[in-house]
């Protein structure tokens, strides 16, 4: 029993660190359809960070950086960039890009 215990408390904080997770951005199209395979650059006061990827969820993650993220930029081949949108908002942070 006393093994139990810290065995029980270790799975539940995994699990309410798992079920907490969400996205920093969300990338969309015009129709609300997810992009997948879009970058994602943030972009600090004085850094270009190196870009991150959205998954078939049109989902991505930036991970904690020196220096704070003050924008992010979303490109993908085939629609117009987004130019620097505000990151310092609530999350996740919807993104639509329009067609060219």
């Amino acid at each position: 029993m006393k093994k139990l215990i810290p065995r029980i408390i270790f799975i539940g904080l995994g699990l309410l660190l798992l079920g907490g997770c969400q996205p920093d951005v969300i990338v969309k199209d015009e129709k609300g359809k997810p992009i997948s395979g879009a970058s994602v650059a943030p972009i600090s006061l004085s850094i270009n960070y190196k870009k991150v990827i959205t998954d078939k969820k049109g989902h991505a993650s930036i991970d904690f950086k020196v220096q704070e993220v003050k924008w992010v930029t979303v490109s993908k081949e085939g629609y117009i960039s987004s130019g620097n949108v505000l990151y310092e908002r609530k999350k996740p942070i919807v993104i639509v890009l329009k067609k060219k």
